[in-house]
């Protein structure tokens, strides 16, 4: 049964993409919207920012019986804070990556499934318009199988948020789950939204650049799919122009998508021509139609591109893979 409109939200962490799902939550008719966060100066801006309600602790904003909560923590904190939610019945959006270990993935996956609870992982990209246009052609069969698959996505890490001093932050930071393969793993799980589950992966990485982090800033992996198909994924933080492209070679096309361009090119083997269909470049539409899939979700109706608890499993199990392939030099199965 669809439960009413959700009028209160709770959200744990007050960093940046807290602040933007703050902003979203209130758009979307989302009245109150109660904050808490080791910083207390963090949670006093976004009080000022936007309005919210400043509550001491995860205990005593779930006290207040919110209709869902959002964890946006650093990944290392994600499984306790969502564990109470889920604990409490409270439908749960966990920031990527679900968690910081693929056991705490699969800690929330079970919790989620025991309780009933919903929970969704902020995997955005799938609900950008020209993935989400992608994976339609792709189940309409418009360019067949996909043969091979490219995902990859750069920047400079001090780029990524310049209001902060960049060393601080939990990408930079292996005790706080950061470093590119886990934070960067919207590349990881956007070629399993397109591809279908991976069985195994060859990674190369490590920290490359003269960057003040104690974590990989880069990765170069190579995936083989359950369904025959082969993919790679590039990821780092030394990228000095940005760039998130993804690109498909299937049977009967080519697909090629450029965030920054806003654009995705086909080509249709068929007329043997290219033809180009043009997308919003807001970033915001994407985070935007992401929170409405969850508030839906919360309500008890479908969200049919968001990322389960099960999807954020598996991509915490390939990024393990990943680092585990990259300390032995040698291609491993995806457990």
């Amino acid at each position: 049964m669809r439960k009413p409109p959700i009028r209160t939200a709770l959200i744990v962490g007050c960093g940046s993409i807290a602040r933007r799902h703050a902003a979203n939550l209130k758009r979307l008719g989302v009245k109150r919207v109660l904050v808490c966060d080791l910083d207390a100066e963090r949670a006093e801006h976004m009080r000022r920012e936007s309005g919210c309600v400043i509550v001491a602790s995860v205990a005593a904003g779930l006290d207040s019986r919110p209709g869902a909560a959002l964890i946006c923590t650093p990944p290392s904190a994600h499984a306790e804070a969502a564990l109470a939610a889920i604990a409490r019945g409270v439908p749960c959006f966990v920031e990527k990556p679900a968690a910081h270990t693929a056991l705490d993935a699969e800690r929330i996956r079970r919790a989620a499934a025991k309780r009933r609870v919903p929970v969704m992982i902020g995997y955005q990209l799938r609900f950008h318009p020209a993935i989400a246009w992608i994976r339609r052609g792709l189940d309409q069969r418009r360019w067949g199988p996909i043969q091979y698959l490219r995902a990859q996505v750069g920047q400079y890490l001090p780029d990524w948020r310049p209001w902060q001093d960049y060393r601080k932050s939990y990408t930079a930071r292996r005790s706080l789950g950061g470093g590119i393969l886990l934070d960067a793993s919207h590349e990881i799980d956007l070629a399993l939204h397109l591809a279908g589950p991976a069985k195994s992966v060859y990674c190369a990485a490590d920290r490359l650049s003269a960057l003040d982090v104690d974590v990989e800033d880069t990765a170069e992996m190579t995936l083989r799919f359950r369904g025959g198909a082969m993919g790679s994924v590039h990821l780092d933080m030394i990228r000095r122009a940005y760039d998130r492209s993804c690109q498909l070679l299937c049977r009967d096309g080519v697909v090629e998508w450029s965030y920054q361009d806003g654009l995705v090119r086909e080509y249709r083997a068929r007329s043997k021509k290219w033809t180009e269909h043009a997308f919003t470049k807001d970033p915001n539409a994407m985070y935007l139609a992401e929170m409405k899939a969850f508030l839906a979700l919360a309500r008890g109706a479908g969200a049919a591109d968001a990322a389960g608890p099960e999807e954020g499993a598996a991509a915490l199990r390939i990024v393990e893979a990943a680092k585990r392939s990259a300390a032995a030099g040698r291609n491993l199965p995806v457990r």
